[in-house]
């Protein structure tokens, strides 16, 4: 039984080291990601949401695999699997498997979050360059078809327009 337990944790070691790969690559995507928002890259953007949308499906792979993986490790630890984290297999390792198992809990924590900053960082750089040009869609809208509005006392209100289309012909 103990072999069979050790290779379990084997097989989560791996299984660890797997969905890091993944989170460090969906990192490194984020930034490309990034720099497209600032040059408004359109084709890369779209490659990189085609990107995202396969590494969310491994992680979630990744991430049903360990949970099964985990309430394997549970059945022979005779403990209920909901109360299994890595902090909790910590106790029943050996020391240098108990560092192994910190170090990669460390790293998923800082990955996780570096990734949830880059997300919001992107999220703030596609709404302004929405914002910008729903602006620039509104200020060529409101030059071309002006709306003439009537105050109370029936007569009209003038249109104040920052700028002017111009039609030159040579």
């Amino acid at each position: 039984m103990e072999s069979n337990l050790s290779l379990l944790y084997d097989s989560l070691f791996s299984l660890l080291e797997s969905e890091l790969a993944v989170y460090r690559e969906m990192e490194g995507l984020l930034q490309k990601e990034k720099e497209a928002l600032v040059h408004s890259s359109l084709p890369v953007l779209l490659q990189s949401n085609r990107m995202k949308e396969d590494m969310t499906n491994r992680a979630a792979l990744l991430e049903r695999s360990r949970n099964d993986l985990v309430r394997q490790i549970a059945g022979y630890l005779r403990v209920s699997p909901e109360t299994i984290n890595l902090s909790y297999l910590m106790t029943y390792l050996h020391l240098p498997q108990q560092e192994r198992l910190r170090r990669f809990q460390e790293e998923l924590r800082e990955r996780a979050l570096r990734i949830k900053s880059l997300n919001r960082e992107n999220q703030e750089l596609a709404e302004a360059s929405l914002f910008y040009a729903r602006s620039w869609f509104d200020y060529f809208r409101r030059l071309l078809t002006p709306q003439h509005n009537y105050v109370s006392n029936g007569q009209m209100q003038p249109v104040f327009l920052n700028g002017k289309l111009i039609d030159k012909r040579g």
